[in-house]
């Protein structure tokens, strides 16, 4: 049967069986449209990160693996990042307000540990790991 809202040469089965195809094809694109993009607001500085950048000063003669612990039990421990012998290095942020331990690990798994500290949120701190450091396993 031929409908009345279609060409004739459109009518034959070929051409009505792209017709869902074609529907399908035309919604896909309409549905990724672009869009400008929002426009990224500053937060509030009460909705910030609470964390403090670090800065470390191996002042070693050994490449060292710096990390932090938590005060609460059963937490692992965070790689931060490495500091090459000699070197002074930014690692990743460090938790803020609260109390945690900065460990400093040599290729031999000896530590050196900073006793816990509270770090300033929003704030920048740098720790010299001096070359008489005395690493612990």
């Amino acid at each position: 049967m031929i409908s009345p809202l279609l060409p004739r040469w459109m009518a034959s089965r070929s051409y009505t069986a792209l017709g869902p195809l074609v529907a399908a094809s035309m919604l896909g694109t309409a549905c990724f449209a672009r869009s400008e993009p929002a426009v990224p607001t500053t937060p509030p500085e009460e909705y910030r990160a609470a964390l403090t950048e670090l800065t470390i000063v191996n002042h070693t003669d050994r490449a060292l693996t710096i990390a932090f612990r938590v005060a609460s039990p059963d937490t692992p421990e965070t790689i931060v990042g490495v500091v090459a012998a000699g070197a002074t290095a930014r690692v990743a942020p460090v938790p803020a307000g609260e109390p945690i331990s900065l460990v400093a690990r040599e290729p031999g798994g000896g530590e050196f540990v900073l006793a816990p500290y509270s770090f300033p949120i929003g704030g920048a701190w740098t720790w010299e790991i001096p070359a008489t450091a005395a690493f612990r396993r």
